[in-house]
């Protein structure tokens, strides 16, 4: 596949940005929220065109192969100087907002994730149907719906991924079940010498990679990379997360990685 013409476009509320300065989309298995920051020029822009809470859309791609949605969410902050810096999250910061306080009885944490889900105003999510025991009581206390999944996750002993996808979805699922794994297919090879720009192993089991703007792959994607200099035979990786850049007309995409073993 090949990438050569860069295309952007990012929509704040009815204003469409037509130059950006640079621009970066950060999301990661860590942090549920995903995280964006837009610096446009001041030039023809109203001072009330970009105001806090307003819907941000952003897609990134290329003329010849298509752009995908890498973020949705709204905008958290406006500084105004040589240029405009915006500064926004993505929609489960509603999530982070939402307090629960409620006492479960019998119950599965399914059944207790799709009350909060709703309770919060989210129209479409997926939750895991793996069967689990039931706690005869689970109490939550003004916690955040996103404190109250990791208590969920602590309680039941479950190491489940939350998190929405730009497309308004939210999800809660072990790695395995999740699209985005995909039967632990590689969605991609990277090769060094050919679309690798930096690989930075930490430790055996994890590292850093950067390469080309991808905008298609997310976390908890597979991909399969092969460096002669760290590894006899190709490595399969789990990316945790993902970091678009953009700057002075130049794009790549930064990963965190993880061996699927580890």
């Amino acid at each position: 596949m090949e990438f050569r013409h860069l295309q952007f476009l990012v929509y704040i509320g009815d204003y469409q940005v037509n130059k950006i300065n640079k621009m970066t989309v950060t999301s990661s298995c860590q942090n549920p929220i995903d995280l964006a920051t837009i610096e446009i020029p001041c030039e023809n822009v109203e001072v009330d065109a970009i105001v806090k809470d307003l819907p941000v859309k952003i897609y990134m791609g290329y003329y010849d192969t298509g752009i995908w949605l890498v973020f949705s969410g709204l905008v958290k902050d406006v500084s105004w100087g040589r240029s405009i810096v915006i500064r926004c999250k993505d929609l489960m910061e509603v999530l982070r907002s939402t307090k629960i306080v409620q006492a479960f009885t019998d119950a599965e944490p399914a059944v207790i994730m799709k009350f909060m889900l709703q309770k919060a105003g989210v129209p479409d999510f997926l939750i895991s149907r793996q069967s689990q025991p039931v706690k005869h009581n689970f109490i939550l206390s003004n916690q955040s719906v996103i404190q109250a999944q990791r208590l969920l996750n602590k309680a039941w002993d479950l190491d489940w991924m939350f998190f929405r996808e730009p497309e308004g979805k939210v999800v809660w699922q072990p790695v395995e079940e999740t699209s985005r794994y995909d039967g632990g297919e590689p969605m991609l090879l990277l090769e060094y010498g050919r679309n690798i720009l930096d690989l930075k192993p930490a430790e055996e089991t994890a590292g850093t990679v950067t390469t080309f703007l991808l905008p298609f792959l997310r976390p908890l994607n597979v991909i399969r990379i092969r460096d002669v200099r760290y590894w006899a035979s190709d490595m399969l990786a789990l990316i945790t997360k993902v970091e678009y850049i953009y700057e002075n007309g130049a794009a790549e995409m930064r990963m965190e990685w993880k061996t699927r073993e580890s």
